[in-house]
């Protein structure tokens, strides 16, 4: 039986190898259903190691929109949804897109805005982010929240 890279059986390494590109495809699903946009923290929950989701983000250039979150490559940073995941996915699960964006994805106005609208509980800090308002609300309820598109969306 032959030796592998490392010192490990061959069979060992193949099967390590095989893991590690799993990881990866877990990743880039759970990236295709957020509309091209992943977080760092998603990616080490898949079991991707740290150092290696900073070494493969800088080396392959997949773009940062916000801290903590990247698009897929070959994703389109312009889409409006893409820009409205990478948003929600910086803000928190506790996020819902609101205002001029909401109406958008409502289907009520045909041009959103450049910039993204996000509304949170009050009682959570607000996030500064490029291209991103965010909006804190005393009087956000449960039944505000809509998933519209894949997207948490603020109810019309």
């Amino acid at each position: 039986m032959g030796l592998g890279c490392h010192g490990l059986p061959a069979y060992m390494y193949f099967h390590a190898i095989l893991r590690y590109v799993e990881r990866w495809e877990q990743v880039v699903k759970v990236g295709r259903r957020q509309h091209n946009a992943v977080t760092r923290a998603q990616a080490l929950a898949l079991g991707i190691p740290p150092t290696t989701f900073d070494r493969r983000m800088s080396r392959e250039r997949w773009e940062a929109p916000h801290s903590g979150v990247r698009l897929l490559p070959g994703a389109d940073g312009n889409d409006r949804l893409t820009q409205v995941s990478a948003a929600l996915l910086a803000v928190g699960d506790h996020a819902l897109a609101s205002g001029w964006t909401g109406l958008h994805l409502w289907g009520v106005i045909l041009r959103p805005l450049s910039i993204v609208t996000l509304v949170v509980p009050w009682e959570c800090s607000r996030r500064r982010l490029r291209a991103v308002r965010t909006i804190r609300s005393r009087t956000l309820i449960e039944e505000d929240y809509r998933i519209l598109a894949g997207l948490a969306v603020a109810s019309v």
